[in-house]
């Protein structure tokens, strides 16, 4: 989530822009890692990334992964175990997803063989 800018003349025009977070998510796990950062951010320990600098989400599994794996945030709100648990539960469902024949490799290769 984020902040817009304040503006000193327009103070019901204040809020909070928070997606939600995907259904198919654990609403405990998802929900504390997002109160974490929130924390961070309101006791200043995040500094506020202007649009240009900012990072895009993961575009898959694989690259959130990644993300997770480097993040010390989530390794701290969650707990060592419950985020290597979460861990390995997504790397196996990636090699699942990466293993299955998708209908475009099957129009697309099936007629030249």
């Amino acid at each position: 989530g984020r902040v817009p800018m304040y503006n000193p003349k327009k103070e019901n025009a204040t809020r909070i822009e928070f997606p939600s977070p995907d259904s198919a998510c654990n609403p405990y796990l998802a929900y504390s890692v997002m109160l974490a950062a929130g924390l961070k951010g309101v006791a200043g320990e995040y500094d506020r990334a202007d649009a240009a600098e900012a990072m895009p989400l993961p575009s898959n599994l694989n690259d959130a992964i990644i993300a997770m794996e480097r993040s010390e945030l989530v390794r701290e709100t969650l707990g060592e175990h419950v985020f290597e648990y979460v861990l390995r539960n997504k790397r196996a469902e990636w090699e699942d997803y990466r293993r299955q024949v998708t209908a475009y490799e099957l129009d697309r290769y099936l007629p030249i063989l």
